[in-house]
């Protein structure tokens, strides 16, 4: 008899490598293991006994599936990594959580005491909150981080040496512009019921403003870039929330000889940063991952200092330049950048950091002090192994006719969530990218004798051999 664990993935590009890390300490401590994209799981829940589940949002959307499982006896679970490079964290945590989902669940899992404080200062409730560091960051670390190598070795033969420009102007280069339900995001909210002068519309404002004067100050140093530094190269990598075709216009139209735009989108960007020789960002979350891959990151902010929207976090994890001359210089001399590790700067961020124990190992000893009750099957019933496998042959059919008959969804919001759903899973959990992906860090950690099985699209059990 074994315990259950249903761990999911809203966006495989992002939680994929780190999600199937937590689900091998699982594994080892004995579990039933499944593990997918989250619709594709919510599916076909039902026909599974109860067991722990982890989640990572606990906004409103949430709501209804999580009283589902707390009524038929599921143990919730949740760890949302996004709240560690927020900048107003108390309004986060009220965007992000809600109180009758926090209630509802059994645990969760805060990255360091700067979202822990904020989340029971919010709530008063001290028992279901649990230090754990950030999952995400498990997968950034030696020896795990090999699972990169020959992505990266693939990356240095077709790019060479490059300087990493990763972009964060989601908000005024959006992708979802293009529809005629959407505006942005301040008016996104708004439509959701809050006030123009509300904190979080007025901080919003501020992003888009800030975002805006960054942008046009980034397109300044790639035109100075290329006249004066035309011996070195930069790679620009979108945000996945922005149109790639405004960098490769800005591109061909300032005819750059030394600035290319990364187009191959299932590349990782743990690999892009490992291959390069510094990466540049502006207040991006990119800075915090290069910072734990211990690689050269320029935090550039050439616009006035705005607490209301700069990250204390990114900050204290790069060296931050704030005037075009100086990162040129910078650039020209990047040898003679050294990165700094002080402990005390970042532990209050990741309560892990700078220790050798992985989030992943404390979640699972948290997942397992639990009461959960074990059984001898994943499945209530013996033939919903037969249902699901019904389901999973339906799913396909449709999927190779839609193909077949170049189907498209009529309505532009419909579009946008098929958009959606291929930016945030794409072909990173069919089959073999899976399959590719489990052995790779399996055999990393020293765990070789893993097999898995597709229940239905985008969803597996992982087993021992």
């Amino acid at each position: 008899m074994k315990k259950n664990i249903y761990i999911i993935i809203e966006s495989a590009k992002r939680e994929l490598d780190c999600r199937i890390l937590l689900a091998l300490k699982l594994l080892k401590k004995n579990y039933n293991v499944v593990i997918g994209h989250k619709g594709s799981l919510f599916h076909i829940i039902d026909k599974f006994q109860p067991g722990a589940i982890f989640f990572k949002s606990l906004g409103p959307r949430n709501s209804e599936i999580i009283k589902y499982l707390k009524t038929n006896n599921f143990k919730v679970v949740a760890c949302d990594e996004e709240l560690l490079a927020s900048t107003s964290i108390d309004q986060i945590v009220d965007y992000r959580i809600t109180k009758e989902n926090f209630e509802n669940i059994d645990l969760l899992f805060a990255v360091g005491d700067y979202d822990a404080n904020a989340i029971k200062q919010k709530f008063n409730n001290k028992e279901k909150i649990k230090l754990v560091g950030n999952l995400r960051l498990d997968i950034l670390r030696d020896p795990i981080n090999k699972i990169y190598e020959k992505e990266v070795k693939y990356i240095k033969s077709k790019y060479g040496s490059y300087f990493l420009l990763g972009t964060q102007f989601g908000r005024i280069n959006a992708q979802n512009k293009n529809n005629d339900f959407m505006i942005d995001s301040v008016f996104s909210l708004m439509s959701e019921g809050h006030k123009a002068d509300s904190k979080i519309v007025k901080s919003y404002k501020e992003v888009f403003k800030y975002q805006r004067e960054n942008m046009e100050k980034t397109i300044e140093f790639l035109i100075e870039f290329s006249k004066k530094i035309p011996e070195k190269k930069i790679l620009i990598k979108p945000h996945p929330n922005e149109k790639i075709g405004f960098w490769k216009n800005l591109v061909e139209k300032q005819n750059f000889k030394n600035i290319k735009v990364l187009e191959e989108i299932n590349i990782s960007t743990n690999s892009l940063v490992l291959a390069s020789d510094c990466v540049i960002a502006c207040n991006s979350t990119l800075i915090l991952e290069t910072h734990f891959l211990n690689k050269r990151c320029i935090n550039y902010l050439p616009v006035a200092e705005n607490k209301l929207v700069e990250k204390d976090v990114l900050i204290k994890a790069s060296k931050t330049i704030r005037n075009l001359d100086e990162l040129i210089e910078q650039l020209k001399d990047i040898n003679s950048f050294k990165n700094e590790n002080d402990t005390n700067k970042l532990k209050h961020y990741v309560s892990n950091y700078g220790e050798d124990s992985l989030s992943s190992e404390i979640i699972a000893n948290c997942i397992d002090n639990l009461e959960i009750k074990s059984f001898n099957s994943i499945y209530k019933k013996t033939e919903n192994s037969k249902k699901i496998l019904v389901q999973s042959i339906v799913i396909k059919i449709k999927s190779i006719i839609k193909k077949l008959l170049n189907f498209k969804s009529k309505s532009s919001e419909q579009q946008l969530l098929v958009k959606l759903h291929n930016r945030k899973i794409g072909n990173y959990m069919n089959v073999k990218n899976f399959n590719n992906r489990v052995s790779l860090i399996s055999n990393i950690i020293g765990e070789k004798q893993i097999k898995t099985k597709e229940l239905i699209p985008n969803v597996f059990k992982l087993m021992v051999r």
